[in-house]
């Protein structure tokens, strides 16, 4: 049975999305993708009577039971919210990180009924796959090292500029998936520091629950893209470069070849599509499952340690 999906956004994100879903059988995409950027919440939305037009009538919908969502962060919750109402499930697809306070309204509907809001990250995917990636295979007295150089073509780094000079929302975004790695490795941050230098360039440096640290460095205006995350314990350490994670232990050296991020994304999006049909648990695509990055998202703007869990 496939799912009877829409994509309602804009931009190259939400296009992104659409041909993922399209990679997948499991879902039914209707239509291309939907352009609902004035809708309640979103930038702009005040006046714009056609896009909230178009926003309603995609919520009138018989035939579909899932909406791909590609919305800014502020308003987006008005979105869902209205989407529920009209008992059709939410996909956050593009950004998908939830702030504390979202979280905590999500998931006070998870025991109310049976419409799923789900928040997918890709790397998660690598958690049940690769052994290695087992919160008990380390402890507290690990330390990590996340270094990213990621390529921005000229007319984004001239609007990133225009928008923000500090360059702490675009880094967020490109640190936020190996983060969440980390949470689910090493348990909530308690710790969070990043500095920005204006030129597309951030250090800092997060500590975990467990102990863990872990150093970060970020660059978005490099020639290239280069991803490399190094995790060193007492008994072992894995470098996770590109596509191939290297594990060295007392005994032994491994090589494993890894899916490609977007390979990742469809799998992200075929497990959802396995549990909405069944109606079984979200599982790691549940939004509470991303406290951990909320939590590290919440200390960077804060500037403070962790507030304590309610």
């Amino acid at each position: 049975m496939t799912i009877p999906t829409v994509v309602a956004g804009r931009g190259a994100g939400a296009r992104a999305v659409w041909e993922t879903l399209r990679r997948c059988d499991e879902y039914d995409v209707i239509g291309p993708v939907h352009a609902v950027s004035g809708t309640p919440g979103s930038p702009g939305a005040a006046g714009q009577e056609p896009d909230q037009r178009a926003w309603t009538e995609l919520l009138a919908l018989p035939d579909v039971s899932l909406l791909a969502l590609c919305a800014p962060f502020a308003g987006r919750m008005d979105l869902i919210v209205s989407a529920r109402d009209a008992s059709k499930a939410v996909l956050l697809a593009e950004p998908p990180f939830l702030s504390l306070d979202e979280i905590d309204f999500l998931a006070t509907c998870e025991d109310s009924d049976t419409i799923g809001t789900v928040a997918p990250m890709p790397l998660r995917m690598l958690l049940s796959g690769v052994s290695e990636l087992s919160s008990d295979a380390w402890s507290g007295g690990a330390c990590g090292a996340l270094t990213l150089s990621c390529f921005t073509p000229a007319r984004r780094k001239q609007s990133s500029a225009a928008h923000d000079g500090t360059d702490l929302p675009a880094t967020t975004l490109a640190l936020a998936p190996y983060v969440d790695l980390m949470c689910h490795l090493f348990g909530a941050p308690v710790v969070a520091r990043l500095v920005a230098s204006g030129d597309g360039t951030a250090t800092g440096f997060a500590q975990f629950a467990s102990g863990a640290l872990l150093s970060m460095a970020v660059t978005l205006n490099a020639p290239w893209d280069r991803h490399r995350l190094e995790i060193i314990d007492v008994a072992r350490s894995i470098v996770l470069d590109g596509h191939q994670l290297r594990v060295d232990t007392v005994d032994e050296v491994r090589l494993l070849e890894l899916p490609s991020p977007q390979d990742l994304r469809v799998m992200a999006y075929r497990d959802i599509a396995t549990q909405l049909t069944s109606g079984g648990p979200l599982g790691l695509h549940r939004p509470g499952v991303g406290r951990g990055l909320a939590l590290f998202l919440d200390l960077l703007a804060k500037g403070d340690e962790a507030p304590a869990r309610r």
